[in-house]
């Protein structure tokens, strides 16, 4: 039982995930990168 929804759940979302992902994780690294640089 957990191997049907585990399968079908895991093949959708990981050709969702790679595109919108790849943004935020430009975004976040960004922004973690600026903040501790403005303060000193």
């Amino acid at each position: 039982m957990l191997l049907v929804p585990d399968a079908p759940k895991a093949t959708q979302p990981p050709r969702v995930p790679p595109q919108p992902r790849g943004k935020p994780v430009l975004s976040h690294r960004r922004t973690i990168r600026v903040p501790p640089v403005t303060p000193p």
